[in-house]
C-alpha cells in the first residue's frame, strides 16, 4: 500500500481531517493562481502604467507596486504555513495520532483567517489598480479630444 493510499484510508477514518486536508489542497491551488495574477499586475504597473501616466501619478503607482510586493511576501509566508500544515495533517493521518486533531483544527482556522486577510489586502491593491486605470483612460480621452 503506497503512502497516498494509506493517507486516503486514514483520511476516511477521520472525516473532519479529511475535509481540512482537501481544503488545504484548494488553498494551494488558489496560491498558484494568486502568483499568476500578481505577476500580471506587476507587469501592468511597471511596464504599461509607468510609461503611460503623467509624472503626477508615478508616485502613486510606486506605492501600489510596493503594496503589491508586500502582499506577495505575505502570500508566500501563508503558502509556506499551508505546506507545513498540510505536512502536519499528512503525518497525523499516516500515524493516526488523535491527540493532534485539536491543534490541527485551530491551525486550520488561523490559516483560514490569514487567507481572508490576504484576499482583502489583494482586493485593495486591485481596486487601486482599477482607479489608476480610470485615470489612464481619462488622460487618454483628454489627449485624443485635444488633438
Amino acid at each position: 500500500m503506497n503512502d497516498q493510499s494509506l493517507i486516503q484510508a486514514n483520511v476516511q477514518e477521520v472525516p473532519g481531517l479529511q475535509q481540512i486536508y482537501i481544503v488545504t489542497r484548494h488553498w494551494l491551488d488558489d496560491m498558484l493562481f494568486f502568483d499568476d495574477e500578481a505577476k500580471f499586475l506587476n507587469v501592468l504597473l511597471e511596464k504599461y502604467f509607468s510609461a503611460s501616466l503623467h509624472q503626477e501619478h508615478v508616485s502613486r503607482i510606486q506605492l501600489i507596486n510596493d503594496h503589491l510586493k508586500r502582499v506577495c511576501i505575505h502570500k508566500q509566508i501563508i503558502k509556506d504555513e499551508i505546506l507545513t500544515h498540510q505536512a502536519n495533517l499528512d503525518n497525523t493521518l499516516k500515524n493516526n495520532i488523535e491527540k493532534r486533531e485539536d491543534f490541527l483544527f485551530l491551525e486550520h482556522e488561523r490559516l483560514e483567517d490569514e487567507i481572508k486577510d490576504l484576499n482583502r489586502r489583494f482586493k485593495n491593491v486591485k481596486n487601486d489598480i482599477f482607479q489608476i486605470t480610470e485615470l489612464l483612460l481619462i488622460d487618454e480621452k483628454l489627449q485624443s479630444g485635444s488633438n
